[in-house]
């Protein structure tokens, strides 16, 4: 996670009141966050995302800091709810 937003302001932003998570996702009905506790989990807890005119969806949520495993889940006539894609504006 990065504390400072890429040029398109897309990813996480961890700063001291809570983290911000941003993607661009125009063809999804629905995005939720997974957020999971340890790399192996199979299930994580999900939060639903609010989406934007534009098309993006974000979310911002206390006490996730660096180092938190998370990814998406896309809802949508294009999107496999089944699966959870990583970040594709993280750094690692």
């Amino acid at each position: 996670m990065s504390s400072k937003p890429s040029p398109l302001s897309y990813g996480a932003f961890v700063n001291t009141n809570a983290t911000t998570f941003k993607i661009h996702a125009p063809r999804s009905t629905r995005v939720h966050l997974v957020i999971f506790k340890l790399p192996n989990d199979e299930t994580g807890v999900e939060h639903g995302m609010t989406k934007q005119d534009n098309g993006d969806f974000t979310i911002a949520l206390n006490d996730i800091g660096v180092g938190t495993i998370y990814g998406f889940r896309l809802e949508g006539p294009f999107n496999d709810p089944d699966l959870i894609i990583a970040d594709p504006y993280s750094k690692a």
